[in-house]
């Protein structure tokens, strides 16, 4: 059986099955939503087609856009209109090939420009929610702007941590992992090298080795592995325990 330690050996498959399923996991978050608390890229559900969920995404960011001609420094109005614009622009992804049309990157590119003009109001904390969804947005898989990627991934990140702290836990290494790979994709070196000492050290003891060697694979790709592997950045990744030594 594959849990059975005592076979010569069987410690280290495990470790390298579980590095493998940690990977997979962080991967599948973006597109598939897995375990993220958003919807998937490729997530069907979130194809408003011709119905009645389309039609009210359309309406909400009429509504939106209208309250912003009027409020044009209200925050939670922009930050709800980046929403608004991602949810449509998602909605019009190839369900069967994730190809990304011209009308959604130009929905895309109108999320992005909302969370642009939100942030320029200086919210005394950013929305979280919406900053999940402007890590996909910025990703090199669909307007590959790896600044502003690395900035909406910090935020998510820091969330997380404090969630963390609160609830007396480790903070979830896999975070500091998707932050690595966006500050490496914006040439961000330092701050990179930190996330991947803050990656090891959240790690549990037993964890450490299996962390170390996705950290030290981020740190020797670089740049443009960090942008190649964009499309497996995760929003909110989940902690992969690994078992006893």
């Amino acid at each position: 059986m594959l849990f059975d330690l005592a076979a010569p050996g069987r410690k280290r498959l495990i470790q390298a099955v579980y590095l493998v399923l940690a990977v997979v996991l962080v991967g599948g978050l973006i597109f598939f939503g897995v375990g993220s608390g958003l919807p998937g890229v490729f997530d069907g559900n979130n194809q408003g087609g011709g119905g009645d969920l389309a039609k009210e995404q359309r309406e909400r960011v009429e509504r939106l856009e209208k309250e912003v001609v009027q409020k044009p420094r209200d925050g939670k109005v922009l930050a709800a209109l980046a929403s608004a614009r991602y949810d449509i622009a998602v909605g019009q992804i190839d369900p069967d090939t994730g190809a990304v049309s011209d009308e959604a990157r130009r929905g895309f590119q109108g999320a992005a420009d909302a969370w642009t003009r939100y942030l320029a109001t200086d919210p005394e904390r950013v929305d979280e929610t919406t900053a999940k969804k402007m890590v996909t947005v910025f990703s090199p898989s669909i307007l590959n702007k790896p600044g502003q990627w690395a900035d909406a991934q910090a935020v998510v990140t820091a969330a997380a941590i404090a969630r963390a702290e609160r609830a007396g836990t480790r903070p979830p290494f896999a975070q500091y992992l998707a932050l690595m790979q966006a500050n490496l994709a914006a040439d961000r070196k330092r701050q990179a090298k930190i996330n991947g000492q803050d990656a090891i050290a959240a790690a549990r003891p037993n964890q450490r080795t299996a962390v170390r060697q996705q950290v030290e694979a981020l740190e020797k790709g670089g740049k443009d592995a960090a942008l190649g592997q964009g499309q497996a950045t995760a929003t909110t990744p989940q902690t992969i325990t690994l078992p006893d030594e």
